[in-house]
């Protein structure tokens, strides 16, 4: 279910994406997973960009445990600010999103992954997401299916070593180590980046370790069904 998809591969200008279509989580209670379906990282010359939030805390600490296993703490989309699986304590879940794989494909220059999940089934509501990649260009399209309006969130998380710079309107910058990504959003979205918020910009690298990020988060309310496109582009110094 952990699909990668390459361009420049072994090559300074690599860009590298993993990308979650699989399972919620091993066995019937899933006790590790986190509600992450159809959440990516994104790594560039060898050098982390968009990045997993880690764990941080498991017996402990309740409001963060359920923060960084949370959908909104991963690089995916949320809808009204609900998570794609219910949790029932810090080591069970409820209810689980199941995801299905539509198509995979990698001719040598184009990388193409297409997925969906049923974490918001309950509403009437499928996600679908696409990812395309090729040479320094990545695409994420993403298709909410559904009635009614609804708050959809995406939500992109950053290394903290990460300089994150909104340009102007729908267009979002990180730097890193000779490195530039610049995202650039649908029009429909209200763009922020939070840093060390209540309610998000947190990573953890090591188990007990919480330390500030930036979360660039992209919101909009939408009659559904909702389709747009977030255009991720690679520039290495050079």
């Amino acid at each position: 279910g952990i699909y990668v998809l390459t361009s420049r591969r072994n090559t300074k200008g690599e860009v590298f994406v993993i990308a979650d279509a699989g399972p919620h989580g091993f066995l019937s209670i899933a006790a590790h997973a986190h509600a992450d379906a159809l959440s990516f990282t994104l790594s560039a010359a060898g050098i982390p960009f968009l990045v997993d939030p880690g764990t941080y805390a498991y017996h402990t600490k309740p409001q963060w445990r359920n923060y960084f296993r949370g959908t909104r703490a991963h690089n995916t989309v949320t809808v009204d600010q609900r998570d794609q699986s219910e949790s029932a304590g810090s080591f069970l879940w409820t209810r689980m999103a199941n995801t299905v794989v539509e198509s995979w494909s990698d001719d040598g220059q184009l990388c193409a992954l297409t997925a969906h999940h049923d974490g918001f089934s309950d509403l009437g509501i499928t996600h679908r997401r696409s990812f395309e990649l090729q040479d320094n260009l990545l695409q994420v399209t993403d298709e909410i299916d559904g009635p009614g309006m609804h708050e959809i969130a995406g939500y992109f998380h950053f290394a903290p070593e990460c300089e994150v710079t909104v340009r102007e309107p729908g267009l979002v910058s990180a730097r890193r180590a000779g490195v530039t990504l610049d995202l650039t959003f649908s029009s429909i979205f209200d763009i922020d980046v939070a840093l060390g918020a209540p309610d998000a910009g947190w990573y953890s690298p090591v188990f007990g370790v919480r330390e500030p990020g930036n979360t660039v988060r992209g919101r909009a309310l939408c009659r559904l069904p909702v389709t747009w496109a977030t255009m991720i582009a690679v520039h290495h110094e050079g």
